[in-house]
């Protein structure tokens, strides 16, 4: 099995929304949704390297025959997702879902 290094997130070591401020118990923030088709493969890999960043979205499979894969970006975090995004779009196929119809 190939050994991968974690993205990077503008040289911070880790990831800076994880730095964000406890939220208080029952306050109810929005997240931002973003449906994409990843490799099959690659789903596990790909919720890893969210799950590693603890707090700064959660990945959900919604159809892992086709690789559909939703990312529920926590506010503030877009752009720390969309940097990683950027990062893993050197390793794997990566593609809207919703803008190119799939999903």
């Amino acid at each position: 099995m190939q050994k991968r290094k974690m993205p990077q997130v503008r040289g911070v070591r880790g990831c800076s929304c994880a730095l964000v401020p406890q939220i208080p118990r029952g306050l109810v923030l929005e997240t931002r949704q973003k449906i994409l088709r990843i490799e099959r493969k690659e789903i596990a890999y790909f919720k890893f390297i969210f799950e590693a960043c603890n707090g700064i979205a959660l990945v959900r499979t919604i159809d892992a025959g086709k690789g559909i894969v939703a990312i529920h970006v926590a506010p503030g975090c877009e752009g720390d997702v969309a940097e990683i995004l950027k990062g893993l779009e050197k390793e794997i196929m990566m593609e809207d879902a919703r803008e190119n119809g799939i999903h």
